[in-house]
């Protein structure tokens, strides 16, 4: 029999994982509605901004599911020598990625804004700018903090991901009440401030779950010349997936849009509103990660019974 404390020992410390991200984004849509200026119109900006951000991370991030099925699925084979190359080369790949797109939509944000959005309050343009500059910056940062994720879900421990996560957490909000107003020889950057934040926090996640990969898994981050046999396997199980997650986001991004139709304030309420829905999907969502860890593990032992048992649990 397959016991729910398994499955309960992967998807609390996913939730709690999961959860920070959305925490943050309330924080962070709390922290700029306590601007001195327009911050109704900062808020708006973020929104915009962010639900871009969120489109490029959902999508492009889908890779740790790939790498999670494939760590799981060789762990309990005793194949692990096998996929050793694969991390640091999806790793790498994940921050081209971030680098890329980054580079492409921090560019030509105002253009992108335009044509997704009908933005034309340029007070919400600028805000909405200057904080998508510098999260794209921290895109790669975002595609790696994932990757490194998926590797620790793979390999049948979450609790790797929650140390990072709350830990980033914590520097977000520090950062968060120091930069956006100032605090003693500090000076207001504001929404600037918030994405600093961000990026910082994310460096910090990233920076600690290095120790765990490197001292707790037997993984590293050396990179060899040849393409490990499991990469294009991992290639196509990030497209599936990656379509997958385009079509719901593509509800955001039209939402996002109606919203701007509204106004700032609509944005504004919008941008706080979908930061709770998140939170809320995020938390359940923990599940769907246990079920992927343990699912390839099962998959790897071609259990097939306790499988199907598997799913019906985690429907419930």
């Amino acid at each position: 029999m397959l016991d729910i404390k398994e499955i309960n020992k992967l998807a609390v410390p996913a939730i709690l994982y999961n959860i920070i991200e959305p925490l943050i984004g309330l924080i962070d849509t709390a922290v700029i509605g306590q601007m001195e200026y327009s911050p109704t119109e900062a808020q708006a900006g973020i929104g915009l901004a962010a639900g871009l951000i969120s489109t490029l991370i959902w999508g492009l991030a889908q890779i740790r599911t790939a790498v999670s099925s494939l760590v799981s699925q060789n762990l309990d084979k005793n194949k692990i020598q096998e996929i050793l190359s694969l991390v640091p080369q999806a790793l790498v790949f994940s921050v081209f990625l971030g680098i890329l797109f980054g580079s492409l939509s921090g560019f030509f944000y105002i253009d992108i804004c335009t044509f997704l959005f009908e933005e034309s309050n340029p007070s919400v343009i600028s805000f909405s700018r200057q904080y998508y500059e510098i999260r794209a910056i921290g895109l790669p940062l975002s595609l790696l903090s994932a990757g490194l994720f998926g590797v620790f879900r793979g390999y049948q421990n979450t609790t790797y991901a929650m140390y990072a996560g709350f830990s980033g957490a914590i520097v977000n909000v520090v950062l968060d009440l120091t930069l956006v107003n100032g605090w003693w020889i500090i000076p207001s950057y504001g929404v600037q401030g918030v994405a600093w934040a961000s990026v910082l926090a994310q460096l910090t996640m990233i920076l600690i779950s290095f120790y765990f990969l490197i001292r707790k898994t037997p993984f590293t981050l050396k990179l060899t010349n040849k393409l490990n046999p499991h990469f294009k396997q991992m290639l196509h199980i990030t497209w599936n997936m990656l379509l997958r997650t385009m079509a719901l986001n593509l509800t955001f991004i039209l939402a996002l849009r109606y919203a701007a139709n509204y106004g700032e304030a609509a944005i504004a309420a919008y941008s706080f509103g979908i930061q709770i829905w998140l939170f809320s999907s995020f938390f359940i969502d923990g599940y769907s990660n246990a079920g992927n860890a343990i699912a390839g593990k099962l998959l790897g032992k071609k259990d097939i019974v306790k499988l199907k048992l598997l799913g019906s649990k985690l429907k419930k």
